[in-house]
């Protein structure tokens, strides 16, 4: 073969590994993973406690039946979105400090009990429930009929599992904050709700509607009450020493 086509050919086939080895580094598509929050650092203890209530400024909602019997001797289930006690304290708000702390505890004498969502009388009991990422959460039933426990997480993974008969129980954990709504597909009328923290400065406001969150170390915090029907309210409050904060949430109804 003549040199002159030697060489032609010598150059095409650089050029070729050029253009190949070019296309090749476009295709690597750089592997970023999904970011991963850094794991937070316990602070010690304060001694500032935050306190107040959550109410509801509105006509009082009069229980409503939404579920039928399924369980014998059980009441007829009714909605548990709105509980209102007779002086307007508001139930079943989830009460945190917006990218709170995660204060250190002193060390327990005893273990710690394990948060339990129970079905009882086709009611997930509690409705409500505030956790941290990494504890367990026991899923049991005390109703003598089938239940669909339907985990309707998004950034956790989604879980839906049955539970048949008294005694019945599953432990979950989750590894990412989330608020996290439950619900049986067997029993619609059936919903709980979970709120998941990375931190453990939270609360869930009782029958009266009062909540407390203690152990803030000094500093400028954001608290934020959260209900499943009416959104978000935001305070800010300043902890300076061991004086108590009191903080009130007004919802406004309908």
């Amino acid at each position: 073969m003549p040199r002159k086509k030697l060489a032609r050919f010598a150059i095409l086939g650089v050029v070729f590994l050029i253009i190949a080895a070019v296309i090749t580094e476009c295709d690597e598509v750089p592997d970023t993973g999904t970011a991963k929050p850094a794991p937070r650092t316990a602070v010690q203890p304060g001694t500032g406690v935050v306190r107040g209530r959550a109410t509801f400024n509105g006509p009082r909602p009069e229980p409503k039946v939404v579920g039928g019997e399924c369980c014998p001797g059980a009441a007829p289930a009714v909605d548990e979105s709105v509980i209102v006690s007779d002086d307007g304290g508001l139930k079943n708000v989830v009460v945190y400090i917006k990218d709170g702390p995660l204060v250190r505890k002193p060390p327990a004498t005893q273990p710690a009990a394990i948060a339990v969502l129970d079905q009882k009388d086709c009611r997930y009991v509690p409705h409500v429930i505030a956790m941290q990422t990494g504890e367990p959460l026991d899923v049991t039933s005390h109703d003598p009929t089938m239940h669909n426990v339907h985990v309707q997480s998004v950034v956790n993974p989604a879980a839906n599992f049955s539970e048949t008969a008294v005694g019945a129980s599953h432990q979950i954990t989750f590894a990412a904050p989330e608020f996290i709504r439950v619900k049986c597909d067997v029993h619609p009328w059936m919903t709980a709700y979970i709120a998941v923290f990375d931190h453990n400065c939270f609360a869930v406001t009782g029958d009266d509607g009062r909540f407390q969150i203690d152990s803030l170390p000094p500093g400028i915090y954001t608290l934020v009450a959260r209900h499943e029907r009416y959104g978000s309210l935001e305070r800010q409050f300043t902890v300076t020493g061991d004086q108590p904060v009191n903080v009130q949430f007004d919802f406004r109804g309908p």
